[in-house]
């Protein structure tokens, strides 16, 4: 299991206790989330990263790539490696409770 299987582990097992629950192989099914969340940033950081721009001075080239990195770290995060309980359906057990009233 890569970094990100293993963050989604962790994540899933406290943010999102009854999907992981629902898990039948645990293991295999974080493998596969790691080796698709690192196939979909590579993707995107392809695709925000584009061509090479002529003329473009090395900070800038390195400050494009970083930028599209961390774009498309961001996201597939966001979407796939640590997805909010609410896009799960379940309820935020970090959310704060309002006082009865």
């Amino acid at each position: 299991m890569n970094h990100y299987g293993a963050k989604a582990l962790r994540h899933w097992r406290r943010h999102l206790p009854a999907s992981y629950g629902q898990l039948e192989d645990p293991a295999r099914f974080f493998t596969d989330l790691g080796e698709q969340a690192e196939a979909e940033i590579e993707d995107r950081y392809l695709r925000y990263a584009g061509p090479e721009v002529p003329g473009e001075s090395a900070e800038d080239k390195q400050a494009r790539l970083y930028q599209a990195m961390n774009q498309a770290t961001e996201e597939v995060h966001a979407g796939l490696v640590t997805p909010s309980p609410a896009s799960q359906g379940e309820p935020d057990p970090d959310a704060e409770i309002p006082p009865a009233g």
